[in-house]
């Protein structure tokens, strides 16, 4: 038996399935303006008659790990290019630390986009890369440089057109990760990494966010694949931005319990103890619950109700986003990719 209750609240705020506003980001984050790095407000981008881009407003703070998550068509490319300045709005404005990106030599020569099939000099090794890179990015970090290729098992004297595609995108971020820009844009670089190489990656990170106040923005369809990586996520459906969020709060709201008695209660008598009930289904005489709300809150009531099984798991990232799109209206499959 599975059944799905109506949606009601999520941690105090209600659910963003709608494209994010302004006004729903000051409502939902703590963060505020002047954190930001990037602020976009009601961007549009047109190829022809289709909208590729439609965001009403998107923020991404400063010296933070942020995640671009959709399928294939959502946006995903066309907003790092826009938020790189390749591609010009066609409405709206996209700014870097309050000024406009398009156009303006000063603020793009502190971002650095890496495109999903890198490219690279003819007939170069990597260290011929290097070379080309210190030369044009005064913040090169030769230290950083040398770990990446550790941790990747790269020879960089190595003719960089006999890589394979997964070598050539290592090879690639070991450059633009210690080329050191204010803000690095990394279009599917991470997908299909294992997760030694995402936690070194994640590390590395870190420190240069740590020491550099480094903004980081990957872009992906895999949500699995930035779980662990990113501080925050934004979700691309259509050209729009429906979720953007901080996982900590995210996964805080959120939580999976089991939980049985000698004489089972049921969902209304739970209900009336004041816990928002997302989902549950049940196995024999153990009722599997879904509930949005402060974990240790609910472990709490329900510990008022003497049961002889309560265990509170933890959701996955995926998982989540299931929940709280899914009932109401959103096909999480189609989203995501």
């Amino acid at each position: 038996m599975k059944t799905t209750i109506p949606y009601q609240k999520l941690d105090g705020n209600q659910s963003w399935t709608a494209p994010v506003t302004r006004e729903r980001y000051n409502d939902d984050l703590t963060a505020s303006e002047a954190d930001a790095r990037i602020q976009s407000r009601h961007l549009v981008k047109n190829f022809g008659k289709k909208t590729a881009l439609n965001i009403e407003y998107s923020q991404i703070l400063g010296s933070s790990i942020y995640g671009l998550v959709g399928p294939n068509g959502a946006g995903k490319t066309t907003y790092l290019r826009t938020l790189s300045g390749i591609y010009r709005p066609d409405a709206g404005t996209c700014e870097m630390d309050g000024q406009s990106i398009w156009e303006n030599p000063e603020i793009k020569s502190q971002i650095l986009f890496l495109p999903d099939q890198p490219a690279f000099l003819p007939r170069t090794t990597l260290l011929d890369m290097k070379r080309f890179y210190q030369g044009i990015y005064n913040r090169f970090n030769h230290n950083v440089y040398r770990e990446l290729l550790e941790t990747f098992g790269l020879d960089e004297k190595t003719k960089l057109k006999t890589f394979s595609k997964g070598m050539m995108r290592q090879a690639a971020l070991c450059l633009v990760i210690a080329a050191q820009p204010k803000l690095l844009l990394l279009d599917e670089a991470f997908d299909g990494l294992d997760p030694v190489m995402r936690r070194a990656l994640r590390r590395i990170l870190s420190q240069l966010i740590l020491d550099h106040e480094m903004t980081v923005v990957i872009s992906s369809h895999n949500l699995r694949e930035l779980e662990d990586l990113c501080d925050y996520v934004g979700v691309l459906h259509n050209g729009n931005m429906i979720i953007e969020q901080d996982l900590d709060s995210l996964k805080l709201g959120i939580c999976r319990i089991q939980v049985a008695w000698t004489k089972a209660l049921d969902i209304q008598q739970l209900q009336r103890l004041g816990l928002n009930i997302v989902d549950y289904s049940r196995q024999g005489s153990v009722l599997h619950l879904i509930i949005s709300g402060d974990r240790d809150e609910i472990t709490h009531t329900l510990r008022t109700t003497n049961p002889l099984l309560l265990e509170a798991l933890p959701l996955t990232l995926e998982e989540i986003f299931l929940q709280t799109m899914e009932v109401n209206g959103y096909d999480i499959r189609h989203i995501l990719g």
